[in-house]
């Protein structure tokens, strides 16, 4: 056997799972809902696991996923309720929309540069998390990747993110430092909803591109000052 089935545990009270080596694919929802699991083992030699796969083990406090795994579907570990901490290995290549999205309790993440693109809602709603560098390669930003990361302290957006998408930093209102590229083209809607910018005169800034891109700003209780140019 090389994979573990479409759902195969769903919904089961499974406190405990230690995944056999040989297994390369763990398929969609395959411990969805397995809502009192605390701990799997994930083997060596893991290169898939499926679309909420992991969905909703609300009990589930640590996931090591081992390096080699290449894809990690949409919302796999979403709604992980008490995940503290999350590192995506450098094999991944695909990092699927929502995958940590509602893991309340998520304090701090890692994700590999070779990705390109932060998918829409990754991050979104993970209310305890306070920091996560952005891999140097990054070039898209989508709608909602960090939406209500309420205590995320600072974002270091790289030079060549050329879009941040719609509401993907809103309501992140412990921000105290943010950087954005030269290299910013365009914004969607409510990207930086809830935060006020300020240039360096203490004027209002309008969340525009134009406006903002190039710029470092720092303060605190959601009104950030432009500092610098970078």
């Amino acid at each position: 056997m090389s994979a573990i089935g479409m759902g195969a545990f769903r919904g089961l009270p499974i406190v405990a799972a230690s995944i056999p080596e040989g297994i390369v694919h763990i398929a969609e929802e395959a411990f969805s809902g397995c809502q009192a699991l605390e701990s799997v083992r994930l083997p060596p030699g893991l290169s898939f696991i499926g679309r909420k796969a992991f969905y909703g083990c609300i009990s589930l406090a640590r996931i090591d996923i081992p390096d080699g795994v290449e894809c990690i579907g949409e919302g796999a570990f979403a709604d992980c309720l008490r995940l503290e901490s999350a590192s995506v290995p450098g094999s991944a290549d695909y990092l699927g929309s929502w995958a940590f999205s509602g893991c309340a309790s998520l304090r701090e993440a890692e994700i590999p540069s070779g990705l390109g693109i932060i998918r829409e809602g990754t991050f979104s709603d993970c209310i305890s998390l306070a920091g996560m560098p952005i891999p140097g390669d990054v070039t898209e930003i989508e709608d909602m990747a960090f939406f209500k990361c309420m205590a995320l302290r600072g974002a270091e957006i790289p030079e060549g993110v050329s879009h941040i998408g719609r509401g993907a930093f809103s309501d992140c209102i412990s921000l105290s430092r943010l950087s954005l590229p030269r290299s910013l083209g365009s914004m969607g809607s409510s990207a930086f909803f809830g935060i006020t910018f300020v240039d360096e005169d203490g004027n209002f800034m309008e969340h525009r591109p134009e406006n903002l891109r190039g710029r470092v700003f720092e303060g605190g209780d959601a009104v950030l000052k432009a500092r610098e140019i970078c």
